[in-house]
């Protein structure tokens, strides 16, 4: 809206159906992983504004987004060589990954595996406990 943009538009920029714009506006369905680079092009949005993260003393933390948080089904492809990349590039075992972002060492196992996906609200986290920027993500 503040871009005057009609649903058609963005969807059209997008190459999407206009359908899934109004499901997402809604609520109802949420932008998969590969979809965030387009989405934010098309709206002008960094990823942070788009994530809507703030630093607070000195680390990201999960924050409410603008976008639903619950689990949806991604294409693993992206994320379990940009995690596992930029992970053994910062020298971090699986286990301090996991600590830093406060989830399960087996959950972390199951990213680089690709057999699992991060929500969306834990994008943010796990970028800041790899000091990359979230742009760098989705790479």
């Amino acid at each position: 809206e503040q871009l005057n943009l009609s649903q058609e538009e963005l969807a059209g920029l997008m190459t999407v159906p206009v359908a899934r714009i109004e499901a997402w506006e809604n609520g109802e369905k949420t932008p998969n992983l590969l979809q965030i680079p387009f989405l934010c092009s098309a709206l002008q949005l960094t990823y942070e504004a788009f994530f809507g993260v703030r630093p607070r003393r000195g680390r990201i933390h999960r924050i409410r987004l603008r976008v639903p948080s619950y689990q949806v089904s991604y294409l693993p492809i992206m994320c379990n060589h940009t995690i596992h990349c930029y992970r053994t590039k910062k020298g971090l075992t699986q286990k301090q990954l996991a600590d830093a972002c406060e989830v399960s060492e087996m959950l972390v196992q199951k990213w680089e595996a690709g057999t699992a996906i991060p929500k969306l609200d834990m994008i943010p986290v796990i970028c800041d406990s790899l000091g990359i920027r979230i742009w760098m993500f989705f790479e």
